[in-house]
């Protein structure tokens, strides 16, 4: 998955946490060409209660520089279907083409920022904003200091300040404190891993940071900060470290996962800051396998959004 540049939650760190911690069964596909994968897919199986099985492939399919997508996926589709599932969503990680973006509201697709860490670490630091350069440069005067951690007890302090969050923000958190713990026990430096970065000052967690890198790629997962502490710019201070030790890894891009100028400004605003660029992600296809799974395709169109995206995504 490193290899063909694809997204951390197609990975096996990710899928094996998942099924430790949440049961949730996952599969993993893979097209070869002369010996050598071109194309990879790792589905979730999500069951519909008394109607049957949905296959989910969040941020995937994954496909290399060749030419094979579309004739891989056609028979990856024709798999799934002798295997019996209804329906089959798809999420890749892949910039929309210009064209399908012309009409888009921040609705219809998932936008993100994308950071690019090979301009160098001094281009990197030019380009944030005045205000955030001026917040590492507080959060150091102060004496706040960001380090890596698993440590059981500075977990259980970052997932409180993450559910006091999404409790004040009423958004489902998306990982558990188990699958936190998953996917910080697994061994650091391999082609994919997980880090969570927090920023102390003094004894207490100001601020935490939960990023997972495939390959050359680094992707903002989750985070939090303690409000009784926010005079003291952690936030950025943890950023900022993690860009330097992406550049330490050889990393190329810094993902930072989902803006929401609307529902959520003032994450948007910090984002933002950090320079980048905005990207229109391809979106979810739907792909009906069955009669049955069109039926149930057709009921989907007619719920809520978000009730859909908790269905698929949850």
């Amino acid at each position: 998955m490193a290899r063909l540049g694809g997204h951390p939650l197609q990975t096996a760190l990710w899928g094996e946490a998942r099924r430790r911690a949440d049961r949730i069964e996952n599969s993993s596909y893979a097209a070869l060409v002369d010996g050598e994968i071109v194309w990879a897919a790792r589905v979730e199986s999500r069951r519909v209660p008394l109607v049957g099985r949905v296959a989910w492939v969040p941020k995937g399919p994954t496909a290399g520089g060749g030419t094979h997508a579309a004739e891989c996926e056609r028979e990856w589709l024709a798999l799934l279907r002798r295997e019996g599932f209804l329906l089959c969503v798809v999420d890749p990680w892949k910039e929309a083409e210009p064209e399908g973006r012309l009409d888009d509201s921040r609705g219809s697709r998932p936008w993100t920022i994308w950071i690019d860490l090979s301009q160098g670490r001094e281009q990197l630091w030019a380009d944030l904003d005045k205000q955030w350069r001026y917040g590492v440069g507080r959060a150091g005067r102060l004496g706040v200091k960001v380090e890596c951690t698993h440590e059981a007890r500075d977990l259980d302090a970052f997932f409180a300040m993450c559910a006091a969050v999404s409790h004040r923000k009423r958004f489902r958190l998306p990982v558990s404190r188990l699958l936190l713990t998953e996917l910080l026990s697994q061994p650091e430096g391999g082609d994919s891993e997980a880090r969570l970065f927090v920023a102390r000052v003094g004894d207490s967690i100001a601020s935490g940071a939960l990023v997972l890198r495939c390959g050359r790629s680094v992707h903002y997962f989750l985070g939090a900060t303690d409000r009784a502490h926010s005079e003291a710019r952690s936030a950025e201070a943890a950023q900022w470290a993690i860009v330097e030790w992406a550049l330490a890894c050889g990393c190329s891009r810094y993902d930072l996962e989902g803006i929401d100028p609307v529902n959520n400004p003032g994450v948007y605003a910090f984002k933002k800051k950090m320079g980048g660029r905005e990207i229109a992600l391809c979106g979810a296809r739907v792909h009906s396998l069955s009669l049955r799974g069109s039926l149930l395709e057709s009921v989907r169109r007619a719920l809520p959004t978000r009730r859909i995206a908790g269905w698929v995504a949850g």
